[in-house]
């Protein structure tokens, strides 16, 4: 896997998904919260299932605390995406918060620079 601008990933010549830190905002101002990232990422679906989610995370967690010096990183996906769950989980982040309604409900997870708690 080679990671390309835009944190895109390329395996075997083809575009298999992103992966990045991305500015945490503030719910209700939509101000940047200084020292905070947001982990998102996304796989096509015959990526699915071979470690790769949890390998880019683990990289752009490692990247967010020791290059970028971020206190706190984020992340959040739908309570039925159990992948993505798993992953975060894997990944070592904490679950805070489930929240929504219906079928429209999601986790909540965050992890906090180790480096900075020591």
């Amino acid at each position: 896997i080679r990671v390309v601008p835009g944190g895109s990933s390329v395996r075997d010549g083809c575009y298999i998904g992103r992966c990045g830190l991305y500015p945490n905002r503030d719910d209700d101002t939509n101000q940047i919260i200084p020292g905070e990232g947001v982990l998102a990422y996304y796989l096509a679906r015959p990526y699915w299932a071979q470690g790769l989610a949890t390998e880019a995370g683990q990289a752009f967690l490692r990247y967010g605390f020791e290059e970028l010096g971020l206190s706190r990183i984020v992340a959040g996906t739908s309570t039925s995406n159990i992948g993505s769950n798993r992953v975060l989980q894997k990944i070592g982040m904490i679950l805070t918060n489930t929240g929504g309604t219906g079928e429209n409900t999601y986790n909540e997870y965050e992890l906090r620079n180790p480096l900075l708690n020591s």
